[in-house]
């Protein structure tokens, strides 16, 4: 079983409806699959997350979190380009600061973990960046609006961006497990690239095509994409990988191949 799975999803046009295009990336195999859906069904028919026991990397889509038998790790530079939001204010820009500069110095060490061989971040190292983390979120829900957050936007005196401060602080606050997951497993990545990158040829697809015909042709597209990443993860010739493909069948990984 691979230790680390990066999982992601992305909106595709299918004839006139929105469909969704999934990812499940590991260290050997990518897989794109196409789904009507987004959330816990198309996980579930997908059928590679259920019982998974490794640690899932993902943006923090509440779908995920049925997955209780895996650990979770949230992509930090989803969180960066939030935090990048709340600098834009000057009532929120402290406590985004703090934040920012707490998991960039933790990609520091996490980077400097992986240079030596560790499987972690040493504690002491841990500890200061996990007290600084926590001082950025206290400072955050001190900076923000006396009272508790109303229900309805734009009632109660609060702005937008401290709306979104808040969700974000408590986002911050309740998952913070998940969102150092890089600091005590320097197998898991501080982003979700792995997972987003494959991703990137569907909108292209979108971009000059405008949508898939009909479903077929969408499954298609996530077949070969999958074929083309996965060889392409292996340092593969794709050129040789097609000609072989046609001539003496398709090249697999070597985990997948009989023994």
């Amino acid at each position: 079983m691979n230790p680390v799975i990066h999982a992601d999803e992305t909106t595709i046009r299918v004839s006139s409806e929105g469909w969704w295009l999934h990812v499940m990336a590991c260290s050997t195999v990518i897989l794109l699959v196409c789904h009507e859906h987004r959330g816990r069904d198309a996980i579930d028919e997908i059928g590679v997350l259920p019982g998974y026991r490794g640690v899932v990397v993902h943006d923090g889509l509440s779908a995920y979190d049925y997955l209780e038998k895996a650990l979770h790790a949230q992509c930090c530079a989803h969180l960066l380009r939030h935090l990048g939001k709340a600098m834009r204010h000057d009532d929120t820009k402290l406590w985004a600061r703090l934040m920012t500069e707490a998991l960039l110095e933790g990609l520091s060490a996490a980077q400097r973990a992986v240079e030596e061989n560790l499987d972690r971040v040493p504690e002491t190292g841990a500890a200061d960046i996990k007290s600084r983390y926590r001082h950025a979120v206290d400072m955050a829900f001190r900076t923000l609006p006396v009272g508790p957050l109303p229900r309805l936007r734009n009632t109660g005196g609060w702005a937008p961006h401290q709306r979104d401060s808040y969700n974000l602080a408590v986002r911050f606050r309740d998952d913070e497990d998940d969102i150092l997951r890089f600091l005590t497993d320097t197998r898991v990545s501080f982003t979700n690239n792995d997972a987003e990158r494959p991703l990137r040829p569907a909108k292209l697809h979108d971009k000059i095509s405008g949508c898939f015909r009909n479903s077929k042709n969408a499954e298609a597209f996530a077949t070969i994409r999958s074929y083309i990443a996965t060889a392409a993860k292996h340092d593969k010739n794709l050129h040789k990988v097609f000609v072989d493909l046609f001539a003496t069948g398709p090249w697999l990984p070597p985990e997948a191949l009989p023994g």
